[in-house]
């Protein structure tokens, strides 16, 4: 029973050491920030430590290290749990920032003008397409009002026009918008043909 047991710690040892030298010679391949390298360095260290004396215990050696082995264990778990913690929120972070490359690449190649408010009907994002329309520079735009950033005027007799496209929909949260009606007019003084449409973003 006592080799069985021996044996099992060892292959275990061998196992989880092995692994964890592959995952710890590949850390760069494998994008381990310090705070998750450092925590598996520790977990295998302790593990090591615990298979180690569990091997000396079954082959009658010593049982010396039994108090260091039950603290060990202890730190083994906790410190390992810790480690894939903070390895799954990274790796979230990372799906994270991935998604909004892709939304800001997406949003970066559409041709026609987008521009998102909050809730408050302040500007969040504007793309290049929109930035290039209202003569705004984005960084200016973020924050503002829509008003402060699009000017419309009407489409027959030139006049300006009072309006706000998102104010329907954040006050009724359905779809709405110009059906072309207004001419949107630049800093520069171009004025541009334009329909429009806005809806909600939800979550």
């Amino acid at each position: 029973m006592n080799t069985a047991v021996v044996l099992c710690n060892f292959i275990a040892c061998i196992i989880f050491i092995a692994c964890s030298y592959i995952l710890l010679s590949r850390r760069k391949a494998a994008h381990l920030t310090p705070s998750e390298f450092l925590p598996l360095l520790l977990s295998v260290v302790f593990y090591a430590f615990v298979a180690f004396s569990n091997v000396l215990e079954h082959m009658e050696y010593t049982a010396f290290f039994d108090p260091a082995e039950d603290i060990a264990e202890v730190l083994f778990t906790l410190v390992f749990l810790f480690f894939v913690n903070n390895w799954r929120k990274q790796r979230t972070f990372e799906e994270v920032e991935e998604q909004r490359t892709w939304f800001r690449a997406t949003l970066e190649s559409i041709a026609d003008g987008v521009i998102t408010t909050d809730h408050t009907g302040k500007i969040r994002t504007m793309n290049k397409a929109m930035q290039e329309m209202t003569g705004v520079d984005r960084n200016e735009a973020i924050g503002a009002s829509p008003e402060e950033v699009l000017s419309f005027i009407n489409k027959e007799n030139g006049l300006p026009v009072n309006y706000n496209p998102f104010f329907r929909i954040l006050h009724n949260a359905n779809a709405s918008g110009s059906t072309g009606r207004y001419l949107l007019k630049s800093r520069a003084g171009k004025q541009i043909p334009m329909s429009d449409r806005t809806a909600t973003i939800n979550d």
